[in-house]
């Protein structure tokens, strides 16, 4: 990790130890012993983090149907065909695991 960090500017390794534990105290990284070193990985997906933020960002709002609005006319055609299909995807999911459901009832 440090390795990386340090090719673009130079970094010390204490300050890197102090993100990373700051980092694993709130959450967001676990660490694992592996001989006299750690071994950091992530708590959270990049998707993840990336639909928290926008969750935060709908949150703040106080019209939030305007705001969704906004986002969709800003959005490019690639960006749209992903918001259907990630649509699809969650309804084709709560459809699926509603008939299951169903099924094991009767």
């Amino acid at each position: 990790m440090l390795g990386d960090l340090q090719e673009d500017r130079d970094i010390a390794y204490t300050t890197v130890m102090t993100v990373m534990g700051n980092l694993e105290k709130k959450g967001w990284l676990r660490r694992h012993a592996e001989g006299r070193a750690y071994r950091y990985e992530p708590l959270v997906s990049a998707e993840e983090y990336s639909a928290g933020l926008m969750r935060q960002a709908l949150e703040a709002s106080t019209d939030r149907p305007a705001t969704l609005m906004h986002f969709l006319e800003e959005l490019s055609a690639d960006e749209a065909r992903a918001l259907e299909e990630a649509y699809r995807r969650l309804t084709g999911q709560r459809a699926s695991a509603a008939q299951a459901s169903r099924g094991s009832r009767r």
